[in-house]
């Protein structure tokens, strides 16, 4: 599909993306493939549950440091709605 078309393409860029990582969780739970979304939301309910801070990533052709995992409030909500289904 278009989106996961969309999810592959930024996690290429940025695999450290946790938006990327819970929508590619609720396309593949959307699909009917529980296991393939939970694999993709793991990494971000660790970090969460581990209360792992922020961290930066250098983008040199940005030229900028970029934070992530900030996890806030909208993707820890995403996550939540999506894995309820």
């Amino acid at each position: 599909t278009e989106a996961r078309a969309h999810v592959t393409q930024a996690l290429a860029w940025g695999p450290w993306c946790d938006l990327a990582e819970i929508v590619q969780g609720a396309i593949a739970a959307r699909a009917g493939d529980r296991a393939v979304a939970e694999k993709a939301w793991a990494p971000v309910r660790e970090r969460i549950a581990k209360d792992t801070p922020p961290a930066f990533v250098y983008r040199p052709k940005l030229a900028e440091w970029e934070r992530v995992h900030a996890l806030p409030a909208v993707e820890r909500k995403l996550l939540e709605r999506y894995s309820a289904r």
